[in-house]
């Protein structure tokens, strides 16, 4: 089990790495993006002149450097707060911790409730493995409790961090061949990289309803099919799902949108059969339809939606971009919705 010291040491020194590495990139300009980033034979070269894909690694070396030098930043403020704290009970620093980052002790219910839901993943009895199950969940709990002890420390002392986030380079995308919704003369543009087999993609396109429903004038929302879960697959389900879609549309914009619904909503149960099962149930007109699934029109279209997205360094799904620049998040509607409040701005 980790102890209350652990959490004043072992997290500073696992992000020392990244504020080293962050130290050693070149210091930019606050125009990130125009700013010189080296040089050769001669020219100057700045981050907007590298392709969409180089940039979006680029940026994403400096998000992961400045999250990490968030942490070290949490334990300073955390190690700030337990040395007033011990000094005002006079107590010791580590004893004080101590206190702070206390947990309840783990249950058996809780190991078993863990082993039942990865019991086809442990090749082991419970009775074997439940000394190591105990362990992982003490540690779970204890940064969880470190997590929920930090962020009261920032509520009270009315925390506000100094240090700026990277600024995501924009993009410009031609997207007059794609599906939208929303508003046409919208201030925001959404533009979705998806797969109807991605589950992640499923609880996503929630978020995007409610988003819409409360911007309801000031989105337009763009839907690009981006066949990941075929893992290089030409003629996997994904891709042939992503065709079907590009057919319905054929036969109409509410078509495609009624597609691309249905798709998602049956996406547990969704096989083979289920462009063309999707398109019956739609009322689609069947022949056009299966003539469209075949074509080399819907191959092509399919293929150079993945290359935009591929262009532009999505390599998964969901993915999305608010007026040109990519959402890093693990919670979409949180992060969408701050990205489109700061754009209304």
């Amino acid at each position: 089990m980790r102890t209350a010291f652990d959490f004043r040491t072992g997290i500073l020194a696992s992000a020392m790495t990244a504020v080293l590495a962050a130290s050693a990139l070149p210091a930019l300009a606050a125009d990130t993006a125009s700013a010189e980033l080296f040089q050769w034979k001669g020219q100057s070269y700045s981050l907007k002149q590298l392709e969409p894909r180089l940039q979006e690694a680029f940026y994403e070396t400096r998000v992961k450097a400045w999250e990490q030098q968030g942490q070290v930043i949490d334990e300073a403020l955390f190690s700030l707060y337990v040395d007033q704290l011990a000094a005002k009970d006079d107590r010791s620093v580590d004893e004080t911790a101590r206190e702070l980052l206390k947990i309840d002790p783990i249950t058996d219910e809780e190991i078993e409730e863990f082993f039942d839901s990865y019991k086809d993943k442990i090749p082991v009895p419970l009775e074997e493995i439940k000394p190591r199950i105990r362990q992982e969940l003490e540690t779970r709990k204890q940064l969880e409790k470190y997590e929920e002890v930090v962020e009261k420390i920032k509520q009270e002392g009315k925390f506000n961090l100094s240090l700026p986030k990277p600024e995501a380079p924009s993009y410009d995308m031609n997207l007059t061949v794609y599906p939208w919704k929303g508003a046409e003369d919208a201030p925001v543009t959404i533009v979705e990289f998806a797969d109807y087999r991605c589950g992640y993609c499923k609880k996503a396109t929630e978020a995007v309803k409610n988003i819409l429903a409360d911007y309801p004038d000031k989105l337009k929302i763009y839907h690009i099919d981006f066949p990941v879960v075929d893992r290089g697959a030409p003629e996997g389900l994904s891709t042939r799902l992503a065709r079907g879609a590009y057919c319905a549309r054929q036969q109409g914009n509410d078509a495609y949108w009624n597609y691309y619904n249905m798709a998602f909503k049956e996406q547990s149960s969704l096989n083979d059969d289920s462009p063309a099962d999707l398109a019956r149930k739609l009322k689609l007109n069947m022949d056009k339809f299966s003539k469209c699934v075949t074509s080399d029109v819907a191959k092509t279209f399919v293929v150079d939606s993945k290359e935009l997205g591929s262009e532009l360094g999505v390599t998964g799904t969901p993915s999305f971009f608010v007026n040109g620049k990519r959402v890093h998040s693990h919670d979409p509607e949180k992060d969408l919705r701050a990205m489109i409040d700061d754009q209304l701005k």
